[in-house]
């Protein structure tokens, strides 16, 4: 049987989350090396390589905020990352610090509810 190349863009192969399960069973089966993701920033974490082994991060050279969003949002390297599968993290564990903190529980969400979000970036 002949594959398709194909690219996933946005969702990591996650057994943690719907999207991530869902592609999973969608893509079980298809050769590892027909498949690669593209993803933004933090999508890095919690993913398998059952499925697929190729990750590009989309960073700071194709994906820039606008001003003043860019002083406080994290610049990415762009690039294929390697995945290192590493012990599961407790769900309760909350990475990095204050910083970290204010920018996934009051920033993004103050963007998601003024509706610009996406405009931001």
């Amino acid at each position: 049987m002949i594959h398709s190349k194909v690219l996933i863009f946005g969702q990591s192969f996650i057994d943690s989350s719907g999207g991530g399960i869902t592609l999973t069973n969608l893509f079980k089966g298809m050769p590892k090396d027909k498949i690669a993701v593209a993803f933004l920033g933090h999508g890095l974490s919690n993913i398998t390589t059952d499925i697929c082994e190729v990750y590009y991060q989309l960073g700071c050279e194709e994906h820039q905020w606008l001003f003043p969003f860019n002083l406080i949002q994290r610049k990415f390297e762009s690039g294929i990352k390697t995945v290192k599968l590493a012990a599961a993290i407790p769900s309760n564990h909350l990475p990095g610090g204050l910083r970290c903190r204010l920018v996934n529980h009051v920033f993004y969400p103050l963007l998601r509810w003024m509706g610009v979000l996406h405009f931001a970036s």
